[in-house]
C-alpha cells in the first residue's frame, strides 16, 4: 500500500450513538436551566434582602424620624399661630367694645353696630348680638292693644279650672273685680292649703273684644292677651292666650263659668 493510498472511511454512527448524544445534550440543557433558575432565585433573594435592609438602615430610620418630627413641629407652630391670632383678635375686640360702650348708653349700640359694619367686630360678639336684638325690637312695629272695654262682663264674673300640684286638686280662679279689672288667682280660696304655697295673683285689664264669643283680657306686666269664653253660668269652654308680639293664640285650660 502506498503512502497516498486512502484509508477506509469510518463507519457512520448508528442509532444508539445518536440517542446517547441527544440524551447528553438534553441533560446539559436541563443542568443549564437549573443553574439559571438558581441564579435567578439568588438574585431575587439578594434584592429582597437589600429592600429589607434599606428600611432597617439606621440612616433611613433617622431620616424618617426627622421628617415626622419636622411635620409635627410645623403643625404645632401653625396651631399656635392660629391661637395667637384668635387671642389677639379677641383682645382687640375687647378694647373696641370697651371704647364703644364708654360713651352714652344710647350711643353704645350705634357705635358697636358701626364697628360691625366696618368689619372690625365679628357678628358673633355677644355685645353685638345684644345690640342687634335691641335694634330689631326698637324697629319692630308697636303692637296695637284694643281700648278698655265699655260694656264688658258683669263685675263678679268668675271662671274656675282645676289643675294638679303635688297630687292635690288645685283651683285656678279668674274674677272680674271692677269695671275693667280682672284678677287671676293661681290658687283660689277653695284650694287646699298646699296649693297656696307660692300662689300669685295676675292682674288683667279687660279690653274691647272683636269676637263676642270671648272676653279679652290684657296683662301689661307679662305682655300677653288672654281670652275667656263668653259662656253661660255653669258652662265650660276653652280659654287661650298669646303674647302681644305674636299673633298666634295658644290653647289654655278649659274653664267653667261659676258666676
Amino acid at each position: 500500500m502506498s503512502d497516498f493510498e486512502m484509508l477506509p472511511a469510518s463507519p457512520p454512527p448508528n442509532d444508539d450513538y445518536r440517542k446517547r448524544e441527544m440524551d447528553l445534550r438534553e441533560r446539559e440543557i436541563v443542568v443549564r436551566e437549573r443553574e439559571i433558575a438558581a441564579r435567578e432565585r439568588e438574585i431575587a433573594a439578594k434584592e429582597a434582602e437589600i429592600n429589607r435592609s434599606l428600611w432597617l438602615n439606621p440612616l433611613v430610620i433617622g431620616l424618617l424620624v426627622a421628617v415626622i418630627g419636622l411635620a409635627g413641629s410645623i403643625v404645632v407652630t401653625w396651631m399656635n399661630n392660629q391661637n395667637s391670632q384668635r387671642l389677639e383678635r379677641s383682645r382687640v375686640e375687647s378694647i373696641l367694645v370697651t371704647g364703644a360702650i364708654s360713651t352714652y348708653q344710647g350711643d353704645a349700640c350705634k357705635n358697636l353696630l358701626s364697628l360691625l359694619d366696618l368689619k372690625l367686630l365679628e357678628d358673633t360678639n355677644p355685645a353685638v348680638q345684644v345690640c342687634k336684638s335691641r335694634s330689631n325690637f326698637v324697629n319692630a312695629p308697636i303692637p296695637t292693644i284694643p281700648p278698655h272695654v265699655q260694656e264688658g262682663a258683669p263685675i263678679g264674673t268668675t271662671y274656675q279650672s282645676v289643675y294638679k300640684k303635688d297630687d292635690l286638686d288645685c283651683v285656678n280662679e279668674t274674677v272680674k273685680v271692677s269695671a275693667t279689672k280682672w284678677e287671676e288667682r293661681t290658687a283660689s280660696s277653695d284650694s287646699p292649703a298646699g296649693c297656696k304655697v307660692g300662689a300669685v295673683i295676675f292682674p288683667y285689664a279687660e279690653r274691647e273684644s272683636n269676637d263676642p264669643q270671648y272676653f279679652l283680657l290684657y296683662d301689661e306686666g307679662r305682655g300677653l292677651l288672654a281670652r275667656l269664653p263668653n259662656e253661660a253660668v255653669g258652662q265650660t269652654g276653652p280659654s287661650d292666650w298669646r303674647l302681644v308680639s305674636n299673633q298666634t293664640w295658644n290653647a289654655g285650660r278649659s274653664v267653667t263659668r261659676v258666676k
